[in-house]
């Protein structure tokens, strides 16, 4: 069960971190442009 709730926590900041990067991306093509 702590495994389980581990993995999911770290599959969370995975795709929070993804997001992060998406924003980052979007936020340096506006200045660029």
């Amino acid at each position: 069960r702590e495994d389980k709730t581990l993995n999911e926590l770290a599959m969370q900041l995975k795709s929070f971190g993804q997001k992060n990067i998406n924003l980052a991306s979007e936020i340096m093509n506006k200045k660029v442009a």
